[in-house]
């Protein structure tokens, strides 16, 4: 997701940040522009000029002003004809005492991370194989929450991929989410191992017992 702003380089507005969303009028005229000059700045015309943020597509178009708005090499734009801005790129109003710069900010998606999806005791499957008195039951609900977090890590990696791969911020989520998968996927693989234990052994004790029982 992209945050759009224009910061002051020269003029009143040197070192200031102004967010763009939709269409933001800069001019002299304080009933119509958002951003809006002082009465004494005479090369600034009532509506001078309009930048766009649709989308993260960034125009700037002038409103037919007096003194012009120019881009940074000098060009005049033509009054009402859209011009693309990429980031970094400036313009000014009139004359350089009153140029902008387009900043351009990439905000990280929020990917919850598996704890958050998994039910709780998924947060505790460290400590959820058997302990001093772990029973069969245990291990299966080990099992299930186990094999829950994988997918749900999963789907994790997918989303991070889907937002943004560039995104530095995702690939670190992703990143996490699949040491958590990995880490869900071998507690499940342990837990199915001492649930086959568990089984083999007590069909070995039954087969002792019978031995016994025989014998005696």
């Amino acid at each position: 997701m992209k945050k759009v702003f224009l910061v002051g380089y020269s003029g009143v507005y040197t070192h200031k940040e102004f967010s763009v969303e939709g269409d933001v009028i800069i001019g002299r005229n304080s009933s119509v522009s958002q951003l809006v000059y002082p009465g004494t700045e005479k090369n600034i015309s009532g509506m001078h000029c309009k930048v766009q943020n649709h989308g993260g597509n960034i125009t700037l178009m002038d409103l037919g002003s007096t003194n012009g708005t120019f881009l940074q090499n000098g060009e005049r734009l033509s009054p009402n004809v859209p011009y693309t801005l990429q980031q970094g790129e400036s313009f000014y109003l009139g004359d350089k005492s009153n140029m902008f710069t387009i900043k351009v900010v990439e905000e990280a998606v929020p990917i919850p991370s598996a704890a958050s999806i998994v039910p709780q005791a998924a947060m505790q499957s460290d400590h959820a194989a058997p302990q001093a008195n772990g029973t069969r039951n245990n291990k299966k609900m080990t099992v299930m929450i186990a094999a829950t977090a994988v997918v749900a890590g999963l789907v994790i990696i997918v989303a991070a991929i889907s937002i943004n791969n560039t995104n530095q911020a995702a690939k670190e989520a992703t990143w996490r989410a699949e040491q958590e998968a990995e880490k869900a996927r071998q507690d499940a693989e342990r837990a199915q191992q001492e649930l086959d234990e568990e089984q083999n052994k007590g069909k070995i004790d039954k087969t002792i017992d019978a031995i016994e029982s025989w014998l005696e």
